[in-house]
């Protein structure tokens, strides 16, 4: 038959083919295996093969271990043109939910560590498609034993073996298997990962490795030591330097998005020595620039970085200490004029720049404050999140408002009553309390904020009734506890 490019078919020449096919006589069964692995190369001729029942009889001529290997290679790449036409729909169709049995599947398991590669590739993509349409499929796939089976193959030397490994496991560790999958990765498994993100030839074999990486758990000590002997964190800034987010987007995601979920990893508040290091390799530049460019994933991890190298900023710097025993502090602070390098917020000699963990010295809130006002899904909590850290410390509170007042980051902040998720309400409402506490913000900001929070006494749920109620006390639109009177007329 003609080898060229493939077409659409009637869907009525594949019945007799298939009645060839399975007469199991090897010498007639080449032809029509050819003419069906032609076709389904075009997607919509899939479905023809599909609804003719073609699967089941395909699943079995592929593990038939009398046939010739290249028969089998023949079913095995029809099948996976069928699962992986099938997987791109609303739901899988039901042909192939008939193959997604545990028997099925555990011969597709057991097969990985036997087949020759170009067999193992149709394997692969198969369990792929079949996993990414059926719950029932991912959740085989995230057992133990699996799980080592895949890692095992991740040093296959056929490339595109690597590279099915690799979506299955970055697969497995964003839809739920992420903790499964630290468990089974050895200290040599981060390394070829962490490897191939500096040296990977193929860009989405890098992408993969970074989204594989980016959902492991963070709060895994073993893994986050592991990433850092491997030198994951130099790869990773390198990385984010070179490129700005619009060139980095592959089929399997968005690498800068997912490199900053690899950043994740260190930046935890209780490991300073860690933050610092990441600060000294000029990382917060970077954190600047995506929360300006980035996209809502991007901005969102930035975010959260941010607030963790924040909450640490009163832990570091040079704290300014009184020169006399006799003057009190206050005193010499009010007779004395304010260094320009004393931070506004922190009352301390920050880091500047690049190694910096305060966000007014590092340039970030104005950015943070853009994040809010831009209401993007998650980002804007995020964001919130990190003004937080210097809007809810006791000793700091006042002068951070000033800054963010600076930054028009208010009124956002009391949008977000309106708008925002819950939780995301719970959060603003948290820091309108101590904004509040001031008069002029009270007057300035107090009536926008007064119907937001009336309707979420009303309607919200009961943590969010209660903060509500406490703010609109404050306000004056409510008597507080032991007062008596009623709400004031609207």
């Amino acid at each position: 038959m003609d080898c060229g490019k493939a077409a659409k078919i009637d869907g009525g020449i594949i019945p007799p083919l298939l009645r060839m096919i399975s007469e199991n006589n090897p010498e007639t069964m080449s032809i029509p295996l050819s003419a069906l692995q032609h076709f389904s190369r075009v997607e919509e001729n899939c479905v023809y093969i599909l609804d003719a029942n073609a699967a089941s009889l395909l699943f079995r001529l592929t593990f038939l271990a009398s046939l010739k290997i290249d028969l089998r290679e023949h079913a095995a790449e029809i099948l996976a043109n069928l699962a992986r036409a099938s997987s791109r729909g609303v739901k899988i169709h039901r042909e192939l939910r008939t193959l997604a049995s545990e028997e099925n599947i555990n011969k597709i398991l057991e097969s990985l560590s036997l087949e020759r590669p170009s067999l193992k590739v149709h394997l692969l993509q198969i369990l792929f498609s079949l996993a990414s349409k059926s719950s029932t499929v991912m959740f085989r796939v995230r057992n133990a034993q699996v799980i080592q089976v895949l890692l095992t193959l991740l040093c296959d030397p056929n490339f595109d073996v690597r590279l099915f490994v690799m979506k299955m496991l970055s697969s497995l560790a964003e839809d739920g298997g992420e903790y499964e999958l630290a468990r089974n990765l050895r200290e040599s498994h981060i390394k070829d990962l962490v490897a191939r993100i500096s040296n990977a030839d193929q860009e989405e074999e890098r992408a993969l490795s970074v989204g594989i990486l980016c959902y492991i758990p963070k709060t895994d000590g073993r893994i986050n030591n592991a990433l850092l002997e491997a030198g994951a964190l130099d790869a990773i800034v390198d990385l984010l330097s070179k490129g700005e987010p619009s060139n980095y987007k592959v089929r399997e995601g968005t690498l800068i998005e997912n490199a900053l979920g690899v950043l994740l990893h260190f930046t935890i508040p209780s490991n300073l020595d860690l933050q610092t290091k990441v600060l000294e390799l000029g990382t917060m530049p970077l954190l600047v620039r995506f929360l300006l460019t980035g996209s809502s994933l991007s901005k969102k991890r930035v975010a959260t970085a941010l607030r963790e190298i924040s909450e640490n900023a009163m832990n570091t710097g040079i704290v300014i200490q009184p020169k006399s025993r006799i003057l009190c502090y206050a005193c010499i602070w009010l007779a004395s004029p304010v260094p320009e390098d004393i931070c506004p917020v922190h009352k301390r000699i920050c880091d500047k720049g690049e190694t910096s963990f305060c966000l007014v010295n590092a340039g970030a809130v104005e950015p943070l404050v853009k994040t809010l006002q831009e209401r993007e899904w998650q980002a804007d909590e995020a964001a919130l999140d990190a003004l937080s850290t210097i809007l809810l410390h006791d000793d700091i509170w006042e002068a951070g408002l000033i800054e963010i007042e600076k930054a028009k980051g208010v009124e956002p902040i009391v949008q977000m009553l309106k708008y925002g998720r819950s939780e995301a309400q719970e959060k603003a409402m948290l820091v309108l309390n101590k904004i509040f506490q001031k008069l002029e913000y009270r007057n300035l900001y107090g009536t926008a904020a007064r119907f937001p929070l009336i309707d979420l006494m009303q309607q919200g749920t009961v943590s969010t009734r209660r903060r509500a109620v406490a703010i609109l006390q404050l306000l004056g639109e409510m008597p507080k506890d032991g007062d008596s009177g009623c709400m004031h007329s609207q």
